[in-house]
Protein backbone atom coordinates (compact mmCIF):
# COMPACT_ATOMS: atom_id res chain seq x y z
CA UNK A 1 0.00 0.00 0.00
CA UNK A 2 1.13 3.82 -0.93
CA UNK A 3 0.52 5.74 2.01
CA UNK A 4 0.46 8.53 0.24
CA UNK A 5 -1.41 8.14 -2.76
CA UNK A 6 -4.66 8.16 -4.58
CA UNK A 7 -8.11 8.94 -3.21
CA UNK A 8 -9.20 11.09 -0.53
CA UNK A 9 -6.21 13.67 -0.87
CA UNK A 10 -7.50 16.07 1.09
CA UNK A 11 -8.46 14.17 4.24
CA UNK A 12 -5.50 12.17 4.01
CA UNK A 13 -3.59 14.58 4.34
CA UNK A 14 -5.43 16.54 7.52
CA UNK A 15 -5.54 13.43 8.83
CA UNK A 16 -2.01 12.62 8.92
CA UNK A 17 -1.24 16.17 10.38
CA UNK A 18 -3.87 15.34 13.54
CA UNK A 19 -1.62 11.74 13.59
CA UNK A 20 1.47 13.16 14.18
CA UNK A 21 0.49 14.88 17.30
CA UNK A 22 -1.68 12.16 18.68
CA UNK A 23 -1.07 9.56 21.25
CA UNK A 24 -4.27 7.26 20.83
CA UNK A 25 -5.56 7.07 17.41
CA UNK A 26 -9.10 5.07 16.71
CA UNK A 27 -10.50 4.14 12.69
CA UNK A 28 -14.25 3.30 13.13
CA UNK A 29 -14.47 1.66 9.83
CA UNK A 30 -11.24 0.85 8.84
CA UNK A 31 -12.47 -1.05 5.22
CA UNK A 32 -9.04 -2.40 3.82
CA UNK A 33 -7.13 -0.41 6.19
CA UNK A 34 -6.16 2.96 4.34
CA UNK A 35 -6.50 5.14 7.63
CA UNK A 36 -5.20 3.00 9.79
CA UNK A 37 -2.14 2.64 8.04
CA UNK A 38 -2.05 5.85 7.57
CA UNK A 39 -2.19 6.79 11.04
CA UNK A 40 0.12 3.81 12.48
CA UNK A 41 2.62 5.53 9.45
CA UNK A 42 2.66 8.67 10.26
CA UNK A 43 3.23 8.45 14.06
CA UNK A 44 4.69 4.98 14.94
CA UNK A 45 4.81 5.75 18.59
CA UNK A 46 0.80 6.30 18.57
CA UNK A 47 -1.39 3.64 19.71
CA UNK A 48 -3.90 2.66 16.59
CA UNK A 49 -7.05 0.85 17.33
CA UNK A 50 -9.04 -0.35 13.68
CA UNK A 51 -12.73 -1.47 14.23
CA UNK A 52 -14.18 -3.24 11.07
CA UNK A 53 -17.89 -4.93 11.11
CA UNK A 54 -16.90 -6.66 7.78
CA UNK A 55 -14.63 -10.29 8.11
CA UNK A 56 -13.52 -9.91 4.88
CA UNK A 57 -12.48 -6.31 5.07
CA UNK A 58 -10.87 -7.18 9.13
CA UNK A 59 -8.70 -9.78 7.27
CA UNK A 60 -7.53 -7.43 4.12
CA UNK A 61 -6.84 -4.61 6.65
CA UNK A 62 -4.83 -7.06 8.42
CA UNK A 63 -3.13 -8.18 6.00
CA UNK A 64 -2.00 -4.09 4.77
CA UNK A 65 -0.74 -3.57 8.33
CA UNK A 66 1.11 -6.51 8.09
CA UNK A 67 3.02 -5.36 4.70
CA UNK A 68 3.79 -2.13 5.97
CA UNK A 69 5.22 -4.05 9.12
CA UNK A 70 3.26 -1.53 11.59
CA UNK A 71 3.55 -2.93 15.01
CA UNK A 72 1.32 -0.25 16.82
CA UNK A 73 -2.04 -0.96 15.53
CA UNK A 74 -4.67 -3.27 17.26
CA UNK A 75 -7.75 -4.45 15.03
CA UNK A 76 -11.29 -5.73 16.28
CA UNK A 77 -13.64 -7.12 14.15
CA UNK A 78 -16.72 -5.99 15.19
CA UNK A 79 -19.53 -3.32 14.79
CA UNK A 80 -19.12 0.13 17.06
CA UNK A 81 -22.73 1.30 17.86
CA UNK A 82 -24.72 2.62 20.50
CA UNK A 83 -25.08 -0.55 22.78
CA UNK A 84 -23.43 -4.11 22.68
CA UNK A 85 -24.94 -7.41 21.24
CA UNK A 86 -25.74 -8.77 17.76
CA UNK A 87 -26.02 -6.85 14.91
CA UNK A 88 -27.04 -7.71 11.27
CA UNK A 89 -25.70 -6.45 7.95
CA UNK A 90 -26.02 -6.72 4.07
CA UNK A 91 -23.38 -7.31 1.74
CA UNK A 92 -24.13 -6.90 -2.26
CA UNK A 93 -21.28 -9.40 -3.02
CA UNK A 94 -19.58 -11.63 0.16
CA UNK A 95 -16.62 -12.34 -2.51
CA UNK A 96 -15.65 -9.00 -3.28
CA UNK A 97 -13.88 -7.58 0.16
CA UNK A 98 -14.51 -3.77 -1.43
CA UNK A 99 -18.65 -4.31 -1.95
CA UNK A 100 -21.03 -2.33 -0.08
CA UNK A 101 -21.82 -3.34 3.32
CA UNK A 102 -23.73 -1.33 5.53
CA UNK A 103 -26.04 -2.11 8.80
CA UNK A 104 -29.36 -1.63 8.07
CA UNK A 105 -28.68 -2.74 4.57
CA UNK A 106 -31.50 -5.93 4.33
CA UNK A 107 -30.16 -6.56 0.44
CA UNK A 108 -27.48 -9.29 -0.97
CA UNK A 109 -26.20 -11.35 1.92
CA UNK A 110 -27.00 -11.02 5.24
CA UNK A 111 -24.18 -11.21 8.02
CA UNK A 112 -24.45 -11.23 11.80
CA UNK A 113 -21.13 -9.04 14.10
CA UNK A 114 -20.59 -8.00 17.64
CA UNK A 115 -21.39 -5.22 18.70
CA UNK A 116 -19.39 -3.00 20.89
CA UNK A 117 -19.80 0.75 22.17
CA UNK A 118 -16.52 2.80 22.57
CA UNK A 119 -16.99 3.85 25.88
CA UNK A 120 -16.81 0.38 26.92
CA UNK A 121 -14.12 -1.31 24.89
CA UNK A 122 -12.18 2.06 26.01
CA UNK A 123 -12.45 1.89 29.51
CA UNK A 124 -9.75 1.23 31.52
CA UNK A 125 -7.87 2.36 28.26
CA UNK A 126 -6.55 6.10 27.54
CA UNK A 127 -9.52 7.42 25.39
CA UNK A 128 -8.11 8.16 21.85
CA UNK A 129 -7.58 11.88 20.86
CA UNK A 130 -8.13 11.40 17.15
CA UNK A 131 -11.00 9.54 15.47
CA UNK A 132 -12.11 8.78 12.07
CA UNK A 133 -15.47 6.97 11.69
CA UNK A 134 -16.88 5.82 8.12
CA UNK A 135 -20.14 3.31 9.17
CA UNK A 136 -21.88 3.85 6.02
CA UNK A 137 -25.19 5.39 8.28
CA UNK A 138 -24.20 4.22 11.13
CA UNK A 139 -22.52 7.35 12.70
CA UNK A 140 -25.25 8.34 15.15
CA UNK A 141 -25.06 5.05 16.75
CA UNK A 142 -21.06 5.23 17.05
CA UNK A 143 -21.79 8.88 18.33
CA UNK A 144 -24.74 7.81 20.94
CA UNK A 145 -22.10 5.03 22.25
CA UNK A 146 -19.42 7.32 23.45
CA UNK A 147 -20.73 10.03 25.17
CA UNK A 148 -18.31 9.57 28.18
CA UNK A 149 -15.14 9.79 25.49
CA UNK A 150 -16.88 12.87 23.66
CA UNK A 151 -17.04 14.68 26.92
CA UNK A 152 -13.54 14.13 27.65
CA UNK A 153 -10.80 17.00 27.07
CA UNK A 154 -8.77 13.93 25.44
CA UNK A 155 -10.68 13.90 22.24
CA UNK A 156 -9.10 16.71 19.87
CA UNK A 157 -10.22 15.92 16.30
CA UNK A 158 -12.97 13.80 14.71
CA UNK A 159 -12.95 13.05 11.20
CA UNK A 160 -17.03 11.60 10.25
CA UNK A 161 -18.25 11.13 6.76
CA UNK A 162 -21.53 11.66 6.84
CA UNK A 163 -24.12 9.74 5.10
CA UNK A 164 -27.49 11.15 5.21
CA UNK A 165 -30.00 8.84 3.26
CA UNK A 166 -27.72 5.75 4.67
CA UNK A 167 -28.24 7.36 8.36
CA UNK A 168 -31.92 8.34 7.78
CA UNK A 169 -32.50 3.99 7.04
CA UNK A 170 -30.54 3.85 10.52
CA UNK A 171 -32.88 6.07 12.39
CA UNK A 172 -30.22 8.89 12.95
CA UNK A 173 -30.35 12.57 11.07
CA UNK A 174 -27.99 15.02 9.78
CA UNK A 175 -29.36 17.68 12.61
CA UNK A 176 -28.93 15.00 15.56
CA UNK A 177 -25.54 14.20 14.45
CA UNK A 178 -24.59 18.00 14.61
CA UNK A 179 -26.09 18.28 18.14
CA UNK A 180 -24.15 15.83 19.63
CA UNK A 181 -21.09 17.16 18.38
CA UNK A 182 -21.73 20.70 19.34
CA UNK A 183 -23.19 19.98 22.69
CA UNK A 184 -19.68 17.57 23.22
CA UNK A 185 -17.81 21.01 22.50
CA UNK A 186 -16.72 20.87 18.72
CA UNK A 187 -17.34 23.07 15.90
CA UNK A 188 -17.71 20.87 12.82
CA UNK A 189 -16.47 21.84 9.02
CA UNK A 190 -17.06 20.40 6.15
CA UNK A 191 -13.94 19.08 4.07
CA UNK A 192 -15.26 17.66 0.38
CA UNK A 193 -14.55 14.25 -0.07
CA UNK A 194 -12.17 12.82 -2.66
CA UNK A 195 -10.94 15.78 -3.75
CA UNK A 196 -7.19 16.74 -4.05
CA UNK A 197 -7.28 20.36 -2.44
CA UNK A 198 -9.77 21.54 0.09
CA UNK A 199 -10.42 24.14 2.64
CA UNK A 200 -12.55 24.19 5.66
CA UNK A 201 -15.32 25.50 5.31
CA UNK A 202 -19.35 25.88 6.96
CA UNK A 203 -21.03 23.02 7.52
CA UNK A 204 -24.75 23.99 5.10
CA UNK A 205 -27.25 21.68 6.77
CA UNK A 206 -29.59 21.86 3.58
CA UNK A 207 -26.56 20.38 1.47
CA UNK A 208 -25.79 17.31 3.67
CA UNK A 209 -29.50 16.66 3.70
CA UNK A 210 -29.28 16.86 -0.26
CA UNK A 211 -27.01 14.39 -0.72
CA UNK A 212 -28.59 11.16 -1.74
CA UNK A 213 -26.43 7.90 -1.72
CA UNK A 214 -22.78 9.46 -1.23
CA UNK A 215 -21.42 10.84 1.66
CA UNK A 216 -19.85 13.88 2.66
CA UNK A 217 -16.32 14.22 5.20
CA UNK A 218 -16.46 16.57 8.05
CA UNK A 219 -13.91 17.50 11.07
CA UNK A 220 -14.76 18.17 13.99
CA UNK A 221 -12.40 20.45 16.28
CA UNK A 222 -13.29 21.06 19.88
CA UNK A 223 -13.27 24.33 20.52
CA UNK A 224 -10.57 25.86 22.59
Amino acid sequence: MNLLSSYEMASSRKFVQAARSADVIADIGTNLGWFTCLAANANPKAQVFGFELDRANYELCKRNVSINQLTNVVLRHAAVSNAPGKMAYGKTDDSNASAMHRLGNQTGNLFEVQAITLDEYFRGREYPSLLKIDVEGAEQLVLEGMPKILQADTVRTIFIEIHPLWLRNLGGSVPAVMNILSAAGFDVFSLGHRVTNASEKPVVLSELKAIDTGGEMLVARRRT
